[in-house]
């Protein structure tokens, strides 16, 4: 009897971590469809990039101190800017010392069952316009510029790898995802407009 029992409690728990595995892995599949949303938002709106847009999740700088999880940086006092969720000022990290709750993300959308919501960064220091001085900004290199390889080769001196011409400059996609049993999956996404 007690065998049996055991068995039967052990086929329970196989088949509870496998249906939450199961659902961590689809809020995990959705959030491709949420990072090409915000990829579409970008698209839409190029020309006013250079400010942010906070109540549609956009920033028009990089925020080297954000914590998107509240679990990233050591809790040793060290300021953090944290986005705000479920819009509920930073509940999710009540015990962090120094913590700055002013990013707001995207409007909430579902899809699939799992609530969603993004926010993008441009990988800037400051905001406004990318090429006025003092503001650095992430961007491919330039013609000649760098260096740059083949994979495995082991010759870092061509320069025709990384190209742009553009100007454009990176951003930092990163989507929250709610499942069913409240599973919760960050994914981040690096573009180039």
């Amino acid at each position: 009897t007690l065998a049996a029992v055991a068995l039967v409690r052990s086929v329970d728990t196989g088949a509870l971590a496998l249906g939450n595995l199961g659902l961590k892995q689809e809020a995990t599949a959705v959030s491709d469809e949420a990072a090409n949303r915000a990829i579409q938002w970008l698209n839409d709106n190029r020309g006013a990039l250079d400010n942010d847009v906070s109540n549609s999740g956009y920033y028009a700088s990089a925020h080297e101190d954000l914590d998107v999880t509240g679990q990233q940086i050591p809790n040793d006092g060290t300021m953090r800017a944290l986005v705000i969720w479920d819009m509920q000022d930073c509940a999710y990290a009540a015990d962090i010392i120094k913590k700055n709750c002013a990013l707001r993300p995207s409007d909430e959308f579902e899809l699939n069952g799992n609530k969603i919501r993004y926010i993008i960064l441009r990988l800037c220091d400051i905001a406004g316009d990318p090429k006025v001085a003092g503001n650095s900004c992430s961007q491919p290199l330039a013609a000649g510029t760098g260096k740059a390889s083949t994979k495995g080769s082991g010759d870092y001196s061509r320069t025709d790898r990384l190209v742009d011409d553009t100007g454009g400059v990176y951003y930092r996609i990163v989507v929250r995802v709610v499942g069913a049993r409240q599973t919760t999956s960050y994914i981040e996404t690096i573009v180039h407009l």
